[in-house]
């Protein structure tokens, strides 16, 4: 874990767009975009699922979106969240499931 993760007591959580948060977590989307009239969040386009998420079956949709999400370095991924310039001591992942 990152020094800055290790030292800042540093929490990710998952959540939806729609779950009123604390404003000391970060709103981060990682859907292909946010709903209408959403405000004060950050994107993490490499989490949202790819372009075929719209046509893909469910079981389709599970084995693809795990490949893509077993490619991505953990390392990366939170060093890219730490060095985003709003972050708070947590980070709350949005998706449009409650």
């Amino acid at each position: 874990m990152n020094n800055i993760a290790r030292s800042h007591n540093f929490k990710i959580y998952t959540s939806s767009w729609f779950t009123p948060l604390p404003s000391e977590v970060t709103r981060i989307g990682v859907s292909r975009g946010p709903p209408r009239g959403q405000r004060g969040y950050r994107l993490l386009r490499e989490v949202a699922p790819g372009a075929w998420f719209r046509t893909a079956s469910e079981q389709e949709y599970i084995m693809l979106y795990r490949a893509q999400l077993a490619s991505l370095d953990p390392q990366r991924v939170l060093d890219q969240l730490l060095s985003l310039p709003s972050v708070a001591s947590s980070v709350a992942l949005l998706c449009f499931e409650r």
